[in-house]
């Protein structure tokens, strides 16, 4: 798998549209994201897990809170106000754009809101040699032959959690030992 970019529009911190984010190829294909604590790293990296798993990582914190709160303060009372995360990739000579939307509800006119879940969707479109887009059904399964759902958490995590991965008990050794036998 090799992730071209991310864009996401009203998810989380992230108000609007998104500039889109790309991904270093090539000879410098390694790409860090470094900023300030509460600048919105945990919700990119989440992004990633909830577009392609419709999954958080642990230190997620309000994952029902999905839509940007100054998204849905905008909104009138009955609007419907949309996140979503889209990523392109590519994994053996195909395309692939999977884009997950969450949407909700404006309750209530006077500052003092709340809004209702209205439903989320997820699609994938590929694309190979001929040039044309084409949508995918089995949505779940293709991301999961390209990343197993049980192995993504080794690809797609926290860099302020990352002496768990080193300091591991003898199962969690085991663990991995195995998740990089099944890839």
């Amino acid at each position: 798998m090799k992730l071209e970019y991310l864009i996401m529009n009203n998810f989380r911190s992230f108000y609007g549209e998104t500039k889109k984010i790309n991904f270093a190829h090539g000879e410098k294909n390694v790409t860090v994201v470094h900023a300030k604590n509460g600048s919105g790293k945990t919700g990119i990296l989440n992004a990633f897990t909830w577009a392609l798993y419709d999954s958080f990582t642990p230190a997620f914190k309000f994952p029902k809170q999905l839509v940007n709160k100054r998204a849905i303060s905008e909104a009138k009372s009955g609007d419907i106000v949309s996140a979503w995360a889209e990523i392109k990739f590519s994994h053996n000579d195909k395309s692939y754009i999977v884009k997950r939307t969450k949407k909700v509800t404006r309750v209530g006119d006077t500052e003092k809101f709340t809004w209702t879940d209205s439903g989320s969707s997820v699609r994938l479109q590929w694309q190979s040699g001929d040039g044309h887009w084409h949508n995918e059904e089995l949505v779940d399964d293709v991301i999961g032959r390209v990343l197993p759902k049980d192995l993504h958490s080794y690809f797609f995590f926290d860099g302020e959690r990352i002496e768990k991965i080193v300091d591991q008990t003898s199962e969690q050794k085991k663990e991995i030992k195995n998740a990089a036998k099944k890839l």
